[in-house]
């Protein structure tokens, strides 16, 4: 659990178990003096009545408060994502084509892929082409 959640995390929960009657060691969880037999993490969250929280979470931002209460928020899994963005190609610095990436996230399933660059485009306002604005070529309603 040390190496999983921040410090405050850690902190809070010690203070949990301390409320519930139980030590919190580095050699684990004890009640009267013997450590319980809680083989992984979930075990050790159930024992403190609480649901597994996700290391993603585990910063002492509410997070032990939303898992007493149900709240815990939903973390995106890798079915949720349905397309990757900033590819690099051999556009800017990248080695695969940009067909390449379109076929490989096809084949992946993914839904699009995108390879936004920046690598040629002009680097200060004075290498900018001149251009109007929207404002100026809106021709006059009245």
């Amino acid at each position: 659990m040390r190496s999983t959640g921040s410090a405050s995390h850690v902190s809070a929960l010690s203070d949990r178990a301390r409320g519930l009657g139980l030590d919190w060691t580095d050699a684990g969880l004890k009640r009267d003096g013997q450590i319980l037999p809680l083989p992984g993490e979930e075990e050790v969250y159930r024992t403190l009545g609480l649901p597994l929280i996700a290391p993603e979470l585990r910063e002492a931002l509410g997070e032990i408060e939303a898992a007493a209460a149900g709240r815990l928020p939903k973390l995106v899994e890798e079915k949720d994502i349905k397309g990757f963005l900033h590819c690099h190609s051999n556009y800017s610095d990248g080695t695969s084509t940009a067909h390449d990436w379109a076929v490989a996230a096809r084949a992946a399933g993914y839904a699009y892929a995108a390879s936004p660059t920046t690598a040629r485009l002009p680097r200060t306002r004075a290498d900018c082409p001149p251009t109007t604005s929207p404002s100026s070529t809106r021709k006059s309603t009245r």
